[in-house]
C-alpha cells in the first residue's frame, strides 16, 4: 500500500488485513475495496438496528474535520448523513470527497462545470415546472417525511402534475437544485436529511 497523499492506506480499511493473509503484497486493491465495502454495509445494518458503531463515529469525525465551519454538524444530522453516504464509499476517507458530501454542509456551487452539465440534461421549461411542483408538495407537508414516503410522493407528483416531463428530468432537476452534484444519495434521501425548510430554501435559491 502506498504512503503517498491521496492513496489508500492500510488504516483506511475497517477490517484486519493481517487476518486475511500474511502475504499482503499480493492482495488485489480492487478486491480489498470490495471486501471493505461489504464490511461497511454490515456495520451500517448493525447501526441501523440500534447498535453502536465505531465506524459511524470515525466517519462523523472525518466530516467534522472536513467542514469545521459548517453549522450543520449536530450529532443527529451527522449520523443521518453518514448512514446515507457510507453505502457509496469503499473506504472511510472517501466520505470526504467534495462531490459526494460537501452539499450537506455548504451551499452547492451551481455554476460549477459538474453542476452545469447536470443542469443541461433538463429543458428550462421542465426544470421550472419541477421546482415549482416540488415546492408546492413540500409546503403541504407538516412533519419530517421519510425518504421512502418522499419517494412515493415525488412519484405521485410526477404522474399527477408534470405531464410531458420524464421522471429522469424530475430527479435531475431536483438533484441539481439540492446538491449540484451527480453523485450521492437519492433525491428523496437528500430531502429527508435536509428537512422541509432547508430543502425549500435550496429549491428557491436554484430557481431561474
Amino acid at each position: 500500500m502506498s504512503k503517498r497523499k491521496g492513496d489508500v492506506q492500510v488504516s483506511d480499511y475497517i477490517f484486519d488485513i493481517e487476518a486475511l493473509t500474511h502475504r499482503r503484497t499480493i492482495l488485489d486493491p480492487g478486491k480489498l475495496a470490495n471486501l471493505n465495502k461489504q464490511h461497511l454495509m454490515t456495520k451500517i445494518k448493525a447501526t441501523a438496528a440500534g447498535g453502536s458503531s465505531d465506524v459511524l463515529s470515525r466517519a462523523e469525525g472525518l466530516l467534522r474535520e472536513s467542514y469545521p465551519d459548517s453549522p450543520h454538524v449536530q450529532p443527529e444530522y451527522l449520523a443521518k448523513v453518514v448512514l446515507a453516504l457510507l453505502p457509496r464509499v469503499a473506504v472511510l476517507p472517501d466520505i470526504r470527497q467534495p462531490e459526494l458530501s460537501s452539499y450537506f454542509f455548504t451551499e452547492p456551487n451551481l455554476d460549477s462545470p459538474i453542476a452545469q452539465n447536470l443542469r443541461r440534461t433538463v429543458s428550462n421549461e421542465a426544470y421550472s415546472k419541477v421546482l415549482t411542483a416540488t415546492q408546492d408538495l413540500l409546503n403541504k407537508q407538516t412533519d419530517v417525511v421519510s425518504a421512502e414516503d418522499l419517494r412515493s410522493l415525488l412519484h405521485d407528483m410526477h404522474t399527477a402534475v408534470l405531464p410531458g416531463v420524464s421522471l429522469k428530468e424530475v430527479m435531475n432537476s431536483l438533484r441539481f437544485a439540492l446538491s449540484g452534484s451527480k453523485v450521492g444519495p437519492s433525491v428523496p434521501e437528500i430531502i429527508s436529511i435536509f428537512g422541509k425548510d432547508r430543502s425549500l430554501a435550496r429549491l428557491e435559491r436554484a430557481k431561474p
